[in-house]
């Protein structure tokens, strides 16, 4: 039998994912320059990674999840990730 899914207990662990992604990014970024992330081939691949997870999990949050944030620019961060992976 297939399982119930809860879109609200689903959203708030791809909140949470968005959430643990985007620290991890400020930790990577923390102290670093705009020309550090050219410079730095690791640091570049890691952020890509974080917002890759990122767009990933907004793509996926549902539209009661995202009228619960609507200050968040949902299609931005699905677009900025679908131009990462796709270039």
């Amino acid at each position: 039998m297939p399982r119930k899914t809860d879109p609200l207990r689903d959203d708030r662990i791809r909140f949470e994912h968005m959430l643990l992604a985007a620290r991890e990014a400020l930790e990577f970024s923390d102290g670093k320059e705009e020309a550090d992330i050219f410079a730095d081939r690791l640091l570049a691949r890691g952020l890509k990674d974080c917002l890759q997870e990122i767009g990933e999990a907004a793509a996926r949050v549902s539209e009661l999840g995202r009228a619960r944030a609507p200050g968040i620019p949902w299609e931005k961060i699905v677009g900025m990730r679908h131009i990462l992976v796709h270039v």
